[in-house]
């Protein structure tokens, strides 16, 4: 979304900005550039940003850095956004979990059948803020092909299935929410309010109990 009071905080950048202009305003580069202010070690505001986006799909703002750009691995999170959005594919994988291609059926992560397995986000705030949180996962249920045996009253069919089912937990902070999986695609589960003064935090998506052949598909 584009910031309607003109202002753009870039976080975890902690290079110094020699300056900063929109792509698309070739004079801002040789002329009238935007304003940078170093909010502290980590954080920069740009300002002076147009109200209207140069392009609603892909407008660009270039930062000239005084060296080689070094970041934070925390991801900032604010209260003036309106809703931040922690995807799988920016998370760190633990055990043997693995990415999906990419694309938007497959922007999730799978092979979730250990409980030591886990997705891990590095958060942090510059001031109090209070989030309603929710997950969105895949939970699929379908057949397999069946297998015909002998057994011991003759051929009997064994019918194939594999399903997600289990218990997470997600941890943001001190706080820890539970919920059963469900089946479905996109699985949108409101979990409930967190609040977080500033600081740093480890959000945390695990396996309590896993009940199918995996826990499921996170986004």
């Amino acid at each position: 979304m584009w910031p309607q009071d003109g202002k753009l905080v870039v976080g975890g950048l902690k290079t110094e900005v020699k300056g900063v202009w929109l792509l698309a305003d070739k004079a801002s580069k040789t002329g009238q550039k935007l304003k940078v202010v170093r909010l502290n070690r980590l954080d920069v505001s740009i300002e002076g940003l147009p109200l209207v986006a140069s392009d609603e799909n892909d407008s660009v703002i270039v930062l000239d850095c005084a060296g080689e750009s070094q970041a934070d691995p925390a991801r900032l999170l604010s209260p003036a956004v309106g809703t931040d959005t922690l995807r799988s594919f920016d998370a760190k994988l633990e055990g043997k979990l693995q990415f999906g291609a990419g694309k938007t059926g497959a922007a999730r992560v799978s092979n979730w059948k250990q409980t030591n397995d886990a997705v891990v986000w590095l958060v942090r705030l510059n001031e109090v803020a209070t989030f309603e949180a929710t997950l969105v996962y895949d939970a699929l249920t379908y057949l397999k092909r069946h297998r015909v045996f002998e057994g011991a009253a003759g051929k009997e069919l064994q019918r194939g299935s594999s399903e997600a089912a289990g218990i997470y937990t997600v941890t943001a902070g001190r706080q820890t929410f539970a919920r059963s999986v469900k089946a479905g695609i996109q699985v949108r589960e409101t979990l409930g309010r967190v609040k977080l003064p500033p600081g740093r935090y480890e959000f945390r998506v695990a396996a309590k109990a896993i009940a199918g052949e995996e826990l499921f598909r996170l986004r």
